[in-house]
C-alpha cells in the first residue's frame, strides 16, 4: 500500500525558534527529514504534507522557504506545504504575495 502523509512536521531550532519547544524537552531538538524518513521506513510513505510548526511569527516567511526549498529536492516525499500565516493581520495579503 502506498501511503501519503498528510501532516507531517520538521522543525529545526538552530534556524528558526520555535518558543513552545522550551517546555517540551523530548521534543526540543531538531527534526529532520532525514529523521522522518527513519521514523517512516518500510511503512510506504511515498508523498507527505507538511504542516507549519509554530515557528515564531518572525520567522513564518523562513520556515516557509525552507520547506519550499525541501520540496525542490527529489530524495524525499515532500509534495505539500501548509504553510504558517496570520489572515487576521492587516498586512495577510501582503504576506501572501
Amino acid at each position: 500500500m502506498q501511503i501519503v502523509d498528510t501532516h507531517q512536521h520538521l522543525w529545526d531550532p538552530a534556524r528558526l525558534r520555535y518558543s513552545w519547544l522550551e517546555s517540551l524537552p523530548g521534543l526540543n531538538r531538531a527534526f529532520h527529514m532525514s529523521d522522518y524518513l527513519e521514523a517512516t521506513r518500510g511503512l510506504g510513505v511515498v508523498k507527505s504534507v507538511h504542516l507549519e510548526a509554530d515557528v515564531d511569527e518572525p520567522f513564518m516567511l523562513d520556515e516557509t522557504r525552507w520547506l519550499l526549498a525541501l520540496a525542490e529536492q527529489p530524495d524525499n516525499p515532500l509534495s505539500g506545504i501548509v504553510a504558517c500565516g496570520r489572515p487576521e493581520n492587516k498586512d495577510f495579503r501582503s504576506y501572501l504575495d
